[in-house]
């Protein structure tokens, strides 16, 4: 009888802690646009989706080429299409991006994506980095 009590008390309480709780809300999915020097994709992701998922499913996809250095959060695009980036130095030309307008200081493992959001990759040097919009 003891076990019984034990049980049904357990369930009860975690009855309790449960009704107090908002339901989480649903995940929408929907398209993202990432324009690379010019040419411009689309992708479908679910809300949250990070950059580096949805430039894993356009690479996947066949639709771009990049390549990657570093893991999650710490993700950097080494290069895209085919073209690397340059290096340190105010002669050299990288890789950044603008999120739905600005220049980003998020990495792409950092950047969470929601339908309707707008990626422009640019090639630039460093101190042209605020004409990526």
């Amino acid at each position: 009888m003891q076990p019984i009590r034990i049980i049904l008390t357990g369930l009860i309480a975690l009855t309790l802690l449960q009704c107090g709780k908002e339901p989480s809300a649903p995940q929408t999915s929907g398209e993202v646009t990432v324009e690379i020097t010019g040419k411009t994709l689309t992708g479908t992701i679910v809300s949250g989706a990070t950059l580096l998922e949805t430039m894993d499913k356009l690479k996947a996809a066949g639709q771009i080429q990049f390549e990657a250095s570093g893991t999650g959060e710490m993700t950097m695009v080494d290069s895209l299409n085919g073209q690397k980036n340059e290096g340190a130095g105010d002669t050299k030309r990288n890789w950044l991006y603008a999120h739905n307008g600005k220049l980003s200081p998020l990495g792409i493992g950092q950047l969470k994506l929601n339908p309707g959001d707008r990626i422009t990759w640019c090639f630039v040097l460093w101190q042209d980095r605020e004409s990526c919009k």
